[in-house]
């Protein structure tokens, strides 16, 4: 029996008073325990290895968990239940996000030469010192298109150009046609008061382009301006 109960059952009560009021809080039957709180019986001793039954009533409680589940957090009450100054409970970390699949790198485009680096400025530039220039353009006659070109105040040299890129195409079908192997190195076309002059670049990197100038035919020498333009492709670094 444990120590503290041998000694509650020892001690007398002190008055009478007391004792009446705790004999009549004990339950019937437990006379015994009645004497000994009237002071009128000794405590008995009890044997080692004896076993005394003690009624307990007892309420069964739920447990506040689950089982398997996680055991609650000891703390504060405010902070367990929640009450006025508890602290809001720390958010669940956002899940990572799901990165990007890796860029894959674009193919390279072909990029086709830039025709207006290299010396062209300067050759279309020293191609209106010649004798009657009027105007001059680098062309390329698979697309129409001017490269690059120095005056053209009297005639529109675009529109021009784009136009003789017809001449030029319908010239080399027709040495096509003939089965002739040969290269066009210049066509030149008459009008009442202009000279057009058309020179074919034959470089490996210039394949495709020519230079057209145009002469006031008053002015012009046509077999040095023809000489003179043929320097001047020779030279032309693209």
């Amino acid at each position: 029996m444990p120590g503290w109960l041998n000694r509650l059952i020892a001690t007398p009560v002190e008055t009478t008073q007391d004792a009446d009021e705790a004999v009549s809080a004990v339950s019937p039957g437990d006379d015994l325990l009645a004497a000994r709180l009237r002071g009128t019986a000794r405590p008995v001793p009890i044997e080692r290895g004896e076993i005394v039954d003690f009624p307990l009533k007892a309420v069964p409680q739920e447990f506040p968990f689950r089982a398997g589940g996680a055991l609650p957090v000891r703390g504060p009450r405010h902070a367990r239940t929640g009450g006025p100054g508890a602290p809001a409970p720390a958010a669940a970390p956002a899940p990572p996000e799901p990165t990007d699949p890796p860029t894959v790198p674009a193919t390279r485009p072909v990029i086709r030469k830039d025709h207006t680096m290299g010396n062209v400025d300067v050759i279309l530039k020293d191609a209106m010192q010649i004798d009657g220039a009027i105007g001059v353009a680098l062309v390329d006659y698979e697309s129409g298109m001017t490269l690059g070109q120095n005056g053209g105040t009297v005639i529109n040299l675009e529109v021009a150009a784009a136009g003789n890129t017809d001449v030029v195409r319908a010239k080399l079908r027709t040495l096509d046609e003939l089965g002739l192997q040969e290269t066009i190195h210049d066509i030149l076309i008459t009008l009442d008061t202009q000279y057009h002059l058309i020179r074919m670049l034959t470089a490996a990197d210039a394949r495709g382009l020519f230079l057209y100038l145009v002469l006031d035919k008053s002015q012009a020498d046509l077999d040095k301006a023809r000489h003179q333009l043929a320097t001047l492709e020779r030279r032309l670094e693209l």
